[in-house]
């Protein structure tokens, strides 16, 4: 399975500007210490947080850290549910974002397929008859509970820009679907103008706020 160097046209609204933006209406949590910002990054990093191989090709401690800091809840584990299926996503609303953007989008469809052993799985989206996926990304998780990485990469033609903007997507699976739902990103890297895009480094968190991607 490749890893997910896509283009997806549909999560291009979770990366856009506000102003872009206005017309969208136990398991083992990790969580960090505010001063981990100051660890250095090694190769090991994906082995430290028990993630799978490859995540840290475009995910270093720090990043994830990061996300961790504001709220973004990531399920470390070798031994992650079976999440292949379809869940409903049709009251997101962000609850992070650097600039203090705070809206809700529109109803989508999220699936997951082809998950192996070896933690790799894949991701599509669907929303008003437009579809992107079929992307190769990760899966790692215990206890019924689970973090899938995805490394998102493209262009946007509104104002001309290239970016690597990984996201993360985190619950726990229920008899109904997925108990927490709670997606995160963060910009690395973005060339051209760009001026529509947010900036390198960026970070939002993004809730399935009735607390249940249910299942389809």
């Amino acid at each position: 399975m490749r890893k997910g160097h896509a283009i997806l046209p549909l999560l291009l609204m979770f990366m856009l500007i506000g102003m872009t933006l206005v017309a969208f209406a136990g398991c083992d949590l990790l969580f960090g210490d505010d001063d981990d910002d100051d660890d250095d990054d090694d190769d090991d990093d994906d082995d430290d947080l028990e993630i799978p191989d490859g995540v840290d090709d475009f995910l270093d401690n720090d990043d994830i850290q990061a996300l961790i800091n504001v709220g973004m809840p990531v399920y470390p584990g070798d031994n992650p549910p079976n999440v292949e299926g379809s869940y409903l996503l049709d009251t997101l609303y962000i609850v992070y974002d650097d600039e203090d953007m705070s809206m809700g989008f529109a109803t989508y469809q999220l699936t997951f397929s082809n998950q192996t052993t070896d933690g790799e799985i894949e991701v599509n989206f669907e929303a008003s008859g437009d579809t992107g996926g079929g992307v190769g990304a990760f899966i790692s998780g215990d206890d019924g509970c689970f973090t899938v990485f995805d490394d998102v990469t493209g262009h946007t033609d509104a104002d001309n820009c290239d970016y690597e903007m990984p996201m993360l997507f985190s619950g726990c699976l229920v008899s109904t679907g997925i108990e927490d739902f709670m997606l995160g990103l963060i910009m690395k890297e973005r060339s051209g103008p760009c001026d529509l895009t947010i900036e390198v480094g960026h970070k939002r968190v993004i809730e399935e706020t009735d607390g249940m991607a249910s299942a389809i």
